[in-house]
């Protein structure tokens, strides 16, 4: 009897050539240095460092909204952001002794009338849709990255410009991914 010949060994598979670009994710904020000088902070610098908390618990409160009315998981991600660099920024308020705007306020709940104002606005704007959601978000994160450039031209103390570069380049990420 003649032998069985052996089976064929398959052809392995080739390798892609082009692999997929890694996404960017939304949610990758990094942390604020430990070691980062404090400097001092002038009076309008710290009223400056409060408002910036204030934003972010707008930002925050918004898209923990969305994130929960729409399953939108860039929403929720973006939520997660704004809780670590809200959390950074308390640092800084408390190391200079700041008064935090935000402190046991419960969701949707601000210091400042106009901030009030404006995430009701913002909630309005994005009820209807994701697309509208998107929108609401860009004009946060375009007023954010506003007020940001012009805080980061003027701070003293090097953990406190440290901070709005991490907070500027979280929300030009968010930007990107609300599609702006």
């Amino acid at each position: 009897p003649a032998p069985i010949p052996a089976a064929p060994t398959p052809a392995p598979i080739p390798a892609d050539p082009t692999p997929a670009p890694t996404p960017t994710p939304a949610c990758a904020t990094p942390p604020l240095p430990a070691d980062a000088p404090s400097g001092t902070l002038t009076d309008a610098q710290k009223t400056t460092l409060a408002a910036m908390a204030e934003e972010q618990q707008l930002a925050h409160d918004l898209y923990l909204g969305f994130a929960h009315k729409y399953g939108a998981s860039v929403f929720g991600c973006m939520s997660s952001d704004e809780t670590s660099q809200l959390t950074d920024t308390r640092k800084l308020l408390k190391v200079y002794a700041v008064d935090d705007p935000t402190a046991g306020l419960p969701v949707g709940t601000f210091a400042n009338a106009a901030t009030k104002l404006l995430y009701d606005q913002l909630v309005t704007q994005g009820a209807t849709s994701v697309d509208t959601a998107n929108a609401a978000a860009q004009t946060v994160e375009s007023e954010r990255i506003t007020d940001l450039k012009a805080a980061a031209a003027d701070p003293t103390a090097p953990a406190v410009l440290q901070l709005y570069t991490n907070l500027l380049d979280t929300s030009q990420r968010h930007l990107r991914a609300v599609g702006g």
